[in-house]
């Protein structure tokens, strides 16, 4: 990726980058609460996860994606490896 550059007589050059542009954009410094909202949403994720089977069933009688517990399994499942991630990276 390079961005431009205008150089000394004016002229607009490619300036090559080493690093995306999304990533310098998106790349920020740790805060201190990073690690305790990331634990406290892997908690609630889990949370979340152990009362699924209560909450959202699978009667069967539905191919698998069309069942009313599938959407919110996905979800679960994705909150729980994110925040999980999240929490050990932080």
């Amino acid at each position: 990726m390079s961005l431009p550059v205008e150089n000394e007589a004016g002229v607009v050059q490619a300036r090559p980058q080493s690093k995306s542009v999304w990533v310098m954009v998106l790349q920020r410094e740790r805060r201190a609460g990073d690690l305790v909202f990331a634990t406290a949403f892997f908690v609630v994720a889990l949370t979340v996860a152990a009362l699924l089977p209560t909450q959202a069933q699978f009667l069967g009688n539905k191919s698998f994606v069309a069942e009313p517990g599938f959407w919110p399994l996905v979800g679960t499942i994705l909150m729980v490896v994110c925040g999980g991630f999240v929490a050990q990276i932080g």
